[in-house]
């Protein structure tokens, strides 16, 4: 039993209330209350005090040793010699002082041990909450992780049936599109084929060709190609009318990059009806052309007397392209050149067209054919390289400001020219730096292109 239930088992029996008992100690209930729930311990004078009030000793009070449970007896008045020698038995403050500090200390070290192992085992039950708390939390954790690696994969799958099931919709809808396409198609058969090509009018030549499913001796025929000129306008080309049961014609076609073709048929009940054929792609002129790309290096020195004294190497290569043979259309180059400007002054010309009877003797020939004879270039899809036949050295008075240029150009065998101002090197600009005049490559724009010579290009 704890000191709290002691006092308030001896306040029991004794008929006494927490208040009463305050008074009788002169304390509040309060306190009262604090001690039999051993929230607080009495002071000693309280602790003599409430040992005498409830007529046992203070060691029983403190549970250090059994109760008496016995009124005090009262002396014989006629005894007075015993009396007298019991009193200072019973008076002896030294023995007094020495016994109830052995029973506090007792006591006291009995309430720090119970203390001692109450702290323990709260301790012990917050480490095995916090243990608890942890395996818990780790549980959960993991438990979480793998609800995320679950829903991961589930959305992996999700997005492959996603795609499988798009993939499925698109072929379906291109099936049903084809199909409704073929059901109102009214060809039963068509073509387009290119047979030659019109330089000097700058066009080619398409023979075009349909069968119609269903054929009335009356009808009549005609295709129709739309095409956007180089201005963003639509413009059209229409064929002669035709009679079926093929219907049948040849087109002059402008120059562009994207022409639909399509045939427009007149039935004798009046009914028109109109069907696109195809697209055609390959109308446009660099098709039909020879291409080249220039490269360009030099060494300047700028004199302290404001020239500028330059070495300049460079090469022309010349691409032939892939065109079918049954077109008949040889391209060869007729002569390639590179220019120099001064500002805008021409200055010096570079001959990079090779010898003819060097390339006859290797076997390249010459061609018989084109408008203007002229060595071949590279064959179809190859390219052929037109170097510098040495370098080239100037000297010029130079100022800052001033513009120094190259432009290289080719004629074809049909006196198109073509000329490659893009890069670096082929401009060169003239400026003042801390020590004279510094040389700086720059980038060729259109308006650097010479006025007079450009009319040509």
């Amino acid at each position: 039993m704890a000191l709290g239930q002691n006092i308030q088992s001896l306040r029991k029996n004794a008929g006494l209330s927490q208040e009463a008992l305050g008074e009788a100690l002169g304390v509040s209930r309060q306190a009262v209350s604090k001690w039999e729930s051993d929230s607080a311990i009495p002071e000693l004078d309280t602790l003599i005090a409430m040992s005498r009030l409830f007529q046992t000793t203070l060691g029983a009070l403190l549970l250090i040793e059994p109760s008496e449970n016995a009124a005090p007896q009262e002396k014989p008045e006629d005894d007075r010699a015993a009396h007298a020698a019991e009193e200072p038995a019973q008076t002896s403050g030294d023995w007094a002082a020495d016994r109830l500090e052995a029973l506090l200390k007792q006591y006291a070290a009995q309430n720090q041990q119970q203390k001692q192992r109450q702290k323990k085992h709260r301790l012990l039950a917050a480490a095995a909450a916090a243990l608890l708390l942890l395996g818990g939390f780790m549980h959960t954790a993991a438990r979480f992780r793998e609800l995320q690696q679950s829903l991961r994969q589930l959305e992996g799958r999700m997005s492959v049936l996603s795609s499988s099931v798009d993939r499925q919709i698109n072929d379906i809808t291109g099936c049903i599109s084809d199909l409704l396409e073929e059901q109102d198609n009214i060809l039963a058969d068509s073509s387009t084929e290119l047979t030659g090509v019109d330089i000097a009018n700058g066009a080619v030549l398409y023979d075009l060709s349909a069968t119609l499913k269903t054929f009335n001796t009356a009808s009549t025929g005609r295709f129709l190609l739309r095409y956007t000129d180089d201005a963003g306008q639509t413009q059209t080309v229409e064929s002669d009318i035709c009679q079926g049961p093929v219907f049948s014609a040849q087109v002059r076609l402008p120059y562009n990059g994207h022409t639909e073709v399509l045939l427009l048929v007149d039935d004798p009940d009046g009914q028109q009806r109109t069907q696109k054929m195809t697209t055609i792609y390959d109308a446009a002129e660099a098709y039909y052309r020879l291409t080249g790309s220039a490269s360009m290096s030099y060494t300047a020195h700028a004199a302290d007397d404001g020239s500028l004294r330059l070495v300049l190497y460079g090469s022309y290569t010349i691409w032939q392209p892939d065109l079918p043979a049954k077109l008949g259309m040889p391209l060869s180059v007729a002569e390639v050149k590179a220019e120099v400007y001064h500002n805008d002054t021409l200055v010096q010309t570079v001959d990079l067209t090779p010898d003819n009877s060097a390339l006859e003797e290797n076997g390249k020939g010459t061609d018989t054919t084109a408008p203007t004879q002229a060595p071949t270039a590279a064959a179809a899809g190859e390219g052929a390289d037109y170097v510098f036949p040495a370098p080239l050295e100037l000297t010029l008075a130079v100022h800052p400001g001033d513009v120094l240029k190259t432009i290289f150009y080719f004629t074809d065998n049909y006196g198109r020219v073509s000329y490659d101002i893009s890069g670096f090197d082929k401009v060169i600009r003239i400026t003042e730096g801390k020590n004279g005049l510094e040389i700086n490559a720059a980038e060729w724009t259109e308006d650097m292109l010479p006025e007079g010579p450009a009319a040509a290009y």
